[in-house]
């Protein structure tokens, strides 16, 4: 579907992934752009999975582990690499991988890829509802989800946004009077 932007002059398309998720493309050109008394941020919702990953882990795996969690990479040789990857470099998949296979009783009717992308995916699908329901208490219009990053826009003044613990935001468009200040709770 292509539509426009809000507060921008321009025209984007959307497209499903081979899991459902929604990708915006064109979303770029809200990168330093400047807005009439408005700025854009963007939340990565990636940062939801630290129970699941090492904050370094997910730097340097971002990509790759999108594509799994979108289905953009289904190739089981490459994701079984991954994984084995994953599990020597990273405690925190380690002990995440260990309680799914533990406590799981589909395992026995699915793969361990499937269970562990569906349980990171339900997380992050939770997480976006949680982040978009906070934003209408700020008054902060949430503009949509794309490549696992909230955009959102605010007023262009000098205010203080109140975003959840141990997410990684980015202001992505110029802004006059905001001073790109984030609190966190």
């Amino acid at each position: 579907m292509k539509y426009k932007l809000y507060y921008l002059n321009a025209y984007v398309q959307d497209y499903q992934t081979p899991y459902g998720f929604i990708e915006t493309k064109g979303i770029e050109q809200y990168m330093g752009a400047t807005l009439r008394e408005k700025a854009v941020f963007r939340i990565d919702l990636l940062y939801a999975l630290k129970d699941y990953f090492l904050e370094d882990t997910l730097s340097k795996y971002r990509k790759l582990l999108y594509n799994m969690i979108v289905g953009n990479c289904q190739e089981e040789v490459m994701i079984s690499n991954i994984f084995k990857a994953l599990y020597r470099e990273d405690k925190h998949f380690r002990k995440k991988l260990g309680e799914i296979v533990y406590f799981s009783d589909v395992l026995v009717y699915t793969s361990l890829y499937s269970v562990v992308i569906k349980s990171i995916q339900e997380k992050i699908y939770c997480t976006e509802k949680m982040i978009i329901k906070e934003f209408k208490n700020h008054y902060i219009r949430y503009l949509l989800t794309s490549h696992c990053y909230i955009y959102a826009a605010i007023e262009d003044s000098n205010i203080v946004i109140s975003i959840p613990e141990g997410f990684n935001e980015e202001v992505v468009s110029h802004a006059k009077a905001w001073q790109g200040t984030f609190s966190r709770y």
